[in-house]
C-alpha cells in the first residue's frame, strides 16, 4: 500500500494538501496550502529529511497559527514522511 495524497485541516478554513510527485527517477513531496485569500505551493525532494523537516514546520505553523515544538512539527512531519514512502 502506498499513500499518495494526504490533506490536512487546521483553523480558520486553512488546509494542506500533502501529495507526492514521481518524475522519471526523481520523487518530489508538493504541498499545496490553501487558504481563503490564497494558495501557495512549496516542494522538496522526498528523500531530503531535512528538507521535509522544514516543510513540516512551515504546514504545522501555517495549520496550527502558532510556531510549534519538536513535537508539534513530529506530527505533520511523519504524515509527509508517510506519503515520500522514501
Amino acid at each position: 500500500m502506498q499513500i499518495t495524497t494526504i490533506t490536512v485541516r487546521g483553523g480558520a478554513g486553512h488546509f494542506a494538501e500533502i501529495a507526492i510527485e514521481r518524475r522519471d527517477s526523481e520523487s518530489v513531496v508538493a504541498i499545496e496550502i490553501i487558504k481563503p485569500d490564497s494558495n501557495t505551493m512549496r516542494r522538496a525532494p522526498a528523500d531530503d529529511r531535512k528538507a521535509l523537516w522544514d516543510l513540516a514546520a512551515g504546514v504545522q505553523e501555517t495549520l496550527d497559527g502558532v510556531r510549534g515544538a519538536g513535537g508539534d512539527i513530529r506530527d505533520y512531519f511523519e504524515l509527509i514522511e508517510r506519503v515520500a514512502n522514501v
